[in-house]
């Protein structure tokens, strides 16, 4: 190779020295030393070096900085992937067991078909309130009567009248009122997320204030409730077999804290925490 000139020589230690002080300022001057540069160009003239080749190898120097850098990127890039991919897995892995998990939490509750394609966390929704207000007739069965609690009595009147839009079916489409529109949106084929968020919400705040207010009137409806063993009315035994099983035997206050204790678990199994009417 022919030998530079003086004027191409300098140029090209001042591209040298500018590549190492930019890449100083970026990577840092450890791994780009215009320090170890210089002296090794006055070590090159102080042996009378042929400076193009000098510069050559040089140049060669600094490509070989240049590629090691974008392996390392490179590099750097695949372990971020897969550290990235695994986290997305991790995430994954975290909402299919959560999902499985809230699919095993609602299914243990009864299923209330109500339309082909009706989601079966809505269909157990129904289920839920049905049972669950077979625990309530009960609490209803001995708490009302010729000794009941005025108080008691107006609470728990106001609750059954509460109920029937969960539980007794109206209408053509055979469901109960809170279901309707969205049977409605299920047979015209439109997005039913807008109706099964409106269950979702009246069915929290509903569930919300009726723990408050049967917690609220507990001591009442048991000090004013006639002593003696409860009976279980022959009629829960044929509509919730479960209710009757599970009652049957039971004190007045085991079931009235098991129905406030089913209407707490409805809220943690469907999600329904963030459902809450301040006031009521």
């Amino acid at each position: 190779m022919a030998s530079l000139s003086n004027k191409e020589i300098n140029a090209t230690l001042t591209k040298i020295r500018t590549e190492y002080e930019k890449g100083a300022e970026k990577y840092g001057s450890k791994i780009y030393n215009v320090n170890s540069f210089n002296d090794r160009y006055r070590e090159a003239l102080q042996n009378r070096q042929d400076l193009s080749n000098f510069l050559i190898v040089e140049i060669k120097i600094l490509e070989d900085i240049k590629t090691t850098l974008r392996d390392r990127e490179l590099e750097r890039q695949r372990k971020k992937a897969e550290e990235e991919k695994a986290k997305e897995n991790s995430f994954m892995n975290k909402v299919d067991n959560m999902i499985e998990k809230f699919k095993s939490a609602t299914e243990k509750y009864p299923l209330e078909n109500m339309h082909p394609k009706a989601d079966h966390e809505i269909c157990h929704l129904y289920g839920a309130f049905k049972e669950l207000y077979n625990c309530f007739s009960v609490i209803r069965f001995f708490s009302c009567g010729p000794t009941s609690d005025y108080v008691v009595e107006t609470a728990v009147k106001d609750y059954d009248n509460q109920f029937q839009k969960f539980i007794i079916p109206i209408g053509e489409s055979k469901v109960p009122q809170i279901f309707s529109d969205y049977v409605f949106t299920l047979d015209n084929g439109d997005n039913s997320s807008r109706a099964e968020q409106f269950i979702l919400k009246e069915s929290g705040f509903f569930l919300h204030s009726f723990i408050e207010k049967m917690s609220n009137i507990k001591q009442l409806a048991l000090k004013a409730s006639s002593d003696g063993e409860i009976v279980l009315p022959d009629y829960l035994n044929t509509q919730s077999p479960r209710v009757y099983k599970f009652f049957k035997g039971k004190t007045k206050e085991e079931m009235y804290d098991a129905t406030i204790a089913y209407a707490n678990a409805m809220i943690n199994d469907f999600r329904l925490q963030s459902f809450r009417k301040d006031g009521r």
